[in-house]
């Protein structure tokens, strides 16, 4: 509070001394400061330095709670776990603690053991009745590790029985769509533009490039409305398109056919950059879990990451800003590569999977914006939106 007193004498100070330029801003600030110091709950509630008391709970659905009600599910039914608004989340907390109750409650799966009271004061928080159904033999010491107190700094997930890290899936949405993907698009769209389209202005070529995109190349009903000079340079030296993750898969087919039709083949530069298309066109096809074939993304993603550095290297000699190596190329090779099964059996579009449907049962319309009523809203509605299994 010291420090809203302080800035809201400092704006009340500029506009009394009727300094040039300064009696707006000083409106602004004053107001600004008035409408600070009337929130200071909120300012509490997101201090990550609060006390227990002071946290606000959460809803979670909890795996060793909904195991049985698994069995008789299709292979793909996703259940959601747990549900917060993001303005609620403390960078680097919220979700290691999440992670921490879900990874105990695994513990308790693998081991057939069931939690029926917990108690805050115990160290553990749980007290075991005896195994119900024994499918696996587990170690004494596994069994003395079912609780909360792990070694500090080890990822809670490590110590769930049956766990290895093949399970966990890089995500092709923020892997390649709104990262290699954007990388690419944007610097095929500002070469084409600087090189191959006429216009008066950066603009208009721009939009001239958007009228020529040709949507019934994809299923995909994502359209990008519009494509403006501040969509591919952003103020920054390296070229990167803005559009979101749908839209951007929308583009790769595009992007295909605009090379065939503008770039010269007997260019070394455009015959890789055209390479490097049909490459990444190939990837995002093996995303089809009908078509999928492992080899065939592996040898693809090696393919269009060849060209990519080499086009890289080639637009650092003649000092364009296209094409910039960054982590995520690293980690497209990886996902390429070492893809067990397809790319889209794990990713969640906000707009056309199941993300999307969570996030309109989540939309919020009314009542208390706080984490605890948005979960039990939420799982109410998707609980009323699936049949009970029956075992």
């Amino acid at each position: 509070m010291q420090f809203l007193l302080q800035r809201l004498a400092l704006f009340q100070d500029a506009e009394a001394s009727g300094s040039a330029h300064m009696d707006r801003l000083a409106q602004v600030g004053a107001r600004r400061v008035d409408n600070l110091a009337g929130h200071m709950d909120v300012l509490q509630r997101l201090n990550v330095n609060r006390s227990k008391e002071e946290q606000g709970d959460i809803v979670m659905w909890l795996p060793h709670e909904n195991e049985s009600s698994s069995i008789e599910l299709p292979p793909r039914f996703r259940f959601p776990l747990c549900i917060v608004q993001k303005h609620l989340i403390v960078k680097n907390e919220t979700w290691n603690r999440v992670l921490d109750v879900v990874s105990w409650s695994f513990r308790f799966v693998s081991l057939q053991q069931v939690c029926f009271r917990y108690v805050d004061t115990m160290a553990r928080r749980g007290m075991l009745q005896t195994t119900i159904v024994p499918v696996c033999k587990a170690r004494e010491p596994a069994q003395s590790l079912v609780g909360f107190v792990l070694p500090p700094g080890e990822v809670s997930f490590i110590r769930v029985s049956f766990f290895h890290l093949s399970i966990i899936q890089l995500d092709w949405l923020h892997v390649v769509d709104l990262g290699m993907n954007l990388e690419f698009l944007g610097g095929t769209f500002k070469y084409i533009i600087d090189h191959h389209l006429e216009g008066s202005s950066f603009a208009d070529r721009c939009k001239r490039l958007h009228r020529e995109m040709r949507w019934c190349s994809t299923t995909i009903a994502n359209r990008l409305a519009e494509l403006k000079p501040t969509m591919l340079r952003q103020d920054k030296p390296f070229a990167k398109l803005r559009a979101k993750a749908a839209e951007a898969r929308c583009l790769v087919p595009f992007v295909v056919v605009l090379c065939q039709a503008l770039l010269d083949p007997t260019d070394e530069f455009e015959m890789n950059l055209l390479a490097a298309a049909q490459a990444f066109d190939a990837c995002y096809r093996q995303v089809t879990p009908e078509i999928f074939e492992q080899q065939d993304l592996a040898n693809a993603g090696a393919q269009f990451a060849n060209r990519y550095v080499w086009l890289s290297a080639r637009a650092k000699a003649n000092d364009w800003k296209l094409f910039r190596i960054k982590p995520k190329l690293h980690m497209f090779c990886e996902l390429t590569y070492a893809a067990a099964v397809c790319p889209s059996t794990s990713w969640t579009y906000r707009d056309e999977d199941f993300g999307g449907k969570a996030a309109l049962l989540a939309a919020r319309r009314s009542g208390k914006n706080s984490a605890v009523a948005l979960g039990r809203s939420f799982f109410k509605k998707f609980a009323c939106l699936h049949e009970v299994p029956s075992l």
